[in-house]
């Protein structure tokens, strides 16, 4: 009995001790768990810290970067601005240097034509009194001549002024607006005769060609068509087309003193207050500046000219 007491004894003491050192392995356990659960936490803890560092490290070198880099735009785009100023100022100075050089060299030009003008024609309003003399020899028109009217006065001038009217008509038809009377076909360049009777033609068979239509047409020959053109008239309507004061000046001075010559008889030289001289260069030009602004107002009616021959035509 007392020997079974005793192996109870013992067994409870073992159970008890192995109970404490299960109990003491498993609170060991837990702790080793929780000191590795805090070291791991630590660690964690730590390596997030590092990583944070890292990251403001980066976004701070990120920022400095994007500054730095902003910092040479800015640069760049200032010096770009400057050297796009200065550029700009350049060419600014340029072309106003060119555009002073060339209203110079214009001006200088406009001088020096001037001075060839005077030098070639007194001023640049007058004639030399020596070039506008000229000589009228009748001329017949007919085989057979029976009355003044069957002559036909024409002009004898100076070789020289013919050479110098050219340059002046030149001169002219450089001034003149686009916006002449289309329907003249006298003294202009590539128009004949038979233009003006193909168009007159073409015009009137057009309008033929409607239903119920009819024409009726007006032949019109201005006599003496050069030698009653009034020269005040036609100065007004030079300065109407845009011809400057001089050049209106030196036309209304272009009208000359003339003689009469028949056979070796020679009359006293006269100045008329009116025509232009018939056989000079300028006059055809003239007589079509003077009656350019002869024209139809109704659409269905036309003016077809031919120096001092008109055809007026009427349709309905």
């Amino acid at each position: 009995m007392r020997e079974e007491s005793r192996r109870k004894v013992r067994r409870r003491q073992e159970e008890g001790e192995k109970k404490a050192r299960g109990k003491q392995e498993e609170g060991e356990k837990k702790a080793r768990g929780k000191q590795e659960e805090g070291e791991k936490k630590a660690r964690g803890k730590q390596e997030e810290g590092r990583r944070k560092v890292r990251r403001r490290q980066e976004e701070g070198e990120k920022k400095a970067r994007g500054k730095q880099e902003e910092g040479r735009r800015k640069v760049r785009r200032r010096q770009e601005e400057g050297e796009k100023k200065a550029r700009g100022k350049q060419e600014e100075g340029e072309k106003k240097a060119r555009g002073k050089q060339e209203e110079g060299e214009k001006k200088a030009r406009g001088k020096q034509e001037e001075g060839r003008r005077k030098g070639m024609c007194g001023t640049a309003s007058e004639c030399p009194m020596c070039l506008k003399t000229m000589t009228i020899v009748p001329v017949p028109k007919m085989s057979t001549d029976s009355c003044l009217d069957d002559y036909c006065p024409v002009a004898l001038t100076p070789i020289v002024m013919k050479c110098f009217e050219r340059l002046v008509m030149r001169h002219i038809k450089t001034q003149l607006p686009p916006s002449l009377d289309p329907l003249q076909f006298a003294y202009h360049l590539n128009h004949s005769t038979d233009d003006a009777i193909t168009t007159t033609l073409h015009l009137a068979l057009t309008h033929l060609d409607n239903k119920d239509s009819y024409i009726r047409m007006l032949f019109i020959n201005f006599s003496s068509a050069f030698n009653t053109i009034i020269p005040q008239h036609l100065i007004e309507k030079l300065s109407l087309l845009g011809l400057n004061i001089s050049l209106c000046n030196w036309t209304l001075d272009f009208l000359r003193p003339q003689s009469v010559r028949i056979r070796n008889s020679i009359s006293n030289t006269t100045t008329l207050s009116t025509g232009a001289p018939q056989g000079c260069v300028l006059s055809p030009l003239l007589f079509t500046l003077l009656t350019h602004d002869c024209a139809a107002m109704h659409s269905l009616n036309h003016i077809i000219k031919l120096a001092d021959d008109m055809a007026v035509d009427m349709m309905t």
